[in-house]
């Protein structure tokens, strides 16, 4: 277990530690890397005398060279801009006239997975390069592992193949806790056996579906065929018994996504998981038709009349965010709504008018003091549960959105940056919901800002300056509303909008740095370091008191921007990101009691770290 550290003189501190590090759990899901602040990109790249060249190789057994992969350096401290080359036939690469520095190197090929060197694992954190002037580097080794892959086959009810077919693959991941659908991993299309394959995967879980015909349509509803023993059924009944079973059969069947292994319900699918250069086979499933609803209704505005252009989509209610399509529907002529195709289950109904066109009235039912209502923003929403029935009759009438507006605030010994004026301001849903997407907002000149259109909802705030002030290191201190600090947790946004947001950017961020050692006094950058809060309520997946680097070849390491407070600091052989939000995983490193550590605002500590005892890898 770690040990308490030991003082030994001034500020430079150098603890030794024991070296039964803690370990993180060995199962990868994706690439987190250290929170730096924004660096300012000279207009000129500067040149030097050093030399930086290697090879790139198969990770796998046969380490065999790995060529035409891109190859990317990057200057840590971005004085310089990034290049890009490519490996040779035998994999070879070579980057010359570089200044003293520390520099990430990136590989990427199709079909293998993006990796840096100094990774051990597929979508680890690399270790940065220390470049000496006039060193000549030439034996620099990045391997890169083969992407795993998932094969089967598609197939219609009667086990017919079904070519054509969009299959998709979309990766778990955990989002502001919750466990969400990314929807950007990948598809293809099935050939005319039904086989399909994606392959280029990172080891992970992942949900499998059939996704339309890539035309990115699926086939039109069909009408069920009425058959002599559904009319025999019907024939049994009497009066509005009659009429209900012929309402029954004559339902709209259509062709709806189906998770594997065949169900059409996104929280029932079954996850394949993938391992390093893996390819799962046999991931075989049946696309059948299902009874589908509609739902119909009247959208209004405050004063009664029908809203006349709009769109709707429902999310799933089932705690799975994420899992399955949003629904789409729209509002039409007279405020009809009219969503289709929709299989049973609970939704969020949303109903947001399209910007510019709300009402066939101007000026009626809503705020802004006589300017006409279709300049405004609108949205409803309401649960709705589907059963198999259509739904009709539904009525919403629409809320005006509000506007959330505030202004930026530069606080430091040195000149803002000409490009403050550019700063961004990104609210997102805390959980993505609908047409409800992140929205942005630019700092004027006069460095005020205003998002408008926001619907009332829970929203993480974010906020960045461009790059363009050499030498000025700006980054992020603090994001208030309504006096209170919503930096990094998530902001309730009222039915009368918020507009005394102030976001405060600083010249003076924290910074830690120092020396890793192992026992022998060699640099040790195999390893990670975290430091993070002492406070739990800052474990939070994204929280800026929680930040990991590698260090570099020579054992350097620097922590920008952590807030002010008291943190510990740990390292740990190997690390999965997630374990960054897991509160089991800092709850081990916090009580084999770590060095720990208090940051007042803008300061700035040196730190040597040495492991005591014998190092073992």
């Amino acid at each position: 277990m770690l040990r308490e550290p030991t003082l030994v003189s001034g500020t430079t501190h150098r603890w030794r530690w024991s070296a039964a590090l803690v370990l993180a759990p060995l199962m990868a899901v994706l690439s987190v890397i250290a929170q730096q602040p924004a660096r300012d990109i000279a207009p000129t790249s500067p040149t030097g005398t050093a030399t930086l060249s290697g090879i790139v190789l198969n990770a796998d057994a046969t380490g065999d060279p790995i060529r035409s992969a891109s190859v990317t350096l990057t200057d840590v401290d971005g004085r310089a801009k990034p290049q890009t080359t490519a490996a040779d036939e035998r994999g070879r690469f070579a980057f010359t006239a570089l200044p003293a520095g520390r520099y990430t190197l990136s590989v990427y090929k199709p079909a293998f997975l993006k990796t840096s060197y100094g990774a051990t694992r597929p979508e680890r954190a690399g270790t940065p390069i220390a470049v000496a002037d006039g060193q000549q580097l030439t034996d620099v080794v990045v391997k890169m592992w083969r992407g795993g892959a998932i094969t089967g086959r598609l197939v219609d009810a009667k086990g017919h193949p079904i070519p054509g077919a969009r299959v998709a693959v979309k990766r778990i991941r955990l989002v502001n806790g919750e466990r969400t659908l990314d929807p950007s991993t990948g598809s293809t299309a099935t050939d005319d056996r039904g086989v399909y394959r994606i392959f280029g995967l990172a080891p992970a879980e992942y949900v499998v579906l059939s996704a339309g015909f890539m035309n990115g349509t699926f086939a039109p509803p069909n009408i069920h065929q009425v058959t002599e023993e559904d009319i025999q059924r019907a024939l049994q009944g009497q009066g509005a018994a009659i009429e209900r079973t012929v309402v029954s059969i004559t339902q709209y069947f259509d062709s709806v996504p189906v998770y594997f292994p065949g169900t059409v319900v996104a929280v029932d699918a079954v996850p394949v998981r993938v391992g390093a250069g893996e390819e799962v086979a046999g991931i075989d499933f049946a696309v059948h038709e299902v009874p589908t609803s509609k739902i119909e209704g009247v959208i209004t505005m405050p004063d009664g009349s029908p809203l006349i252009s709009g769109s709707a989509s429902l999310r799933a209610r089932s705690g799975a965010s994420g899992f399955g399509p949003t629904q789409s529907g729209s509002v039409g002529a007279d405020g009809k709504l009219l969503v289709a195709g929709v299989t049973p289950g609970d939704y969020e109904l949303i109903v947001r008018a399209t910007p510019g066109v709300a009402s066939r009235a101007r000026g009626g039912g809503g705020r802004g003091g006589g300017v006409p209502a279709d300049t405004l923003g609108w949205w409803a929403k309401e649960d709705v549960n589907v059963n198999g029935r259509d739904i009709a009759g539904l009525s919403l009438v629409l809320q005006p959105n509000v506007t959330f507006a505030g202004r930026v605030v530069f606080e430091g010994a040195t000149t803002p940056p000409a490009s403050a004026s550019g700063a961004t301001i990104t609210l997102a849903p805390q959980r993505a919901a609908g047409n409800f997407v992140p929205q942005k907002a630019v700092a004027t000149p006069a460095h005020t800002f205003a998002i408008a259109n926001i619907v009332p909802a829970d929203y993480m705030l974010s906020a960045s300056l461009p790059n363009g002030a050499p030498g000025v290191p700006w980054t992020l201190k603090s994001v208030t509303a309504g006096g209170r600090d919503v930096t990094d947790v998530a902001i309730t946004i009222p039915a009368t909008g918020i507009s005394d947001a102030v976001v405060t950017f600083t010249d003076r961020p924290t910074e830690i740095s120092g020396v890793f050692q192992d026992a022998s006094g060699r640099p040790a950058p195999d390893y990670f370091l975290i430091a993070f809060s002492t406070d739990r309520s800052h474990w939070k997946v994204g929280s800026r008191f929680i930040q990991q680097v590698r260090p570099a070849t020579d054992g350097t390491f620097t922590v920008i921007g952590l807030p002010p407070g008291e943190y510990v600091l740990a390292a740990t052989a190997d690390l999965d990101p997630n374990d960054l939000s897991d509160t089991a995983f800092l709850d081990t490193l916090l009580a084999a009691t770590p060095v720990r550590f208090t940051l007042r605002e803008g300061e700035k500590k040196t730190q040597d770290l040495r492991i005591a005892g014998k190092t073992t890898r």
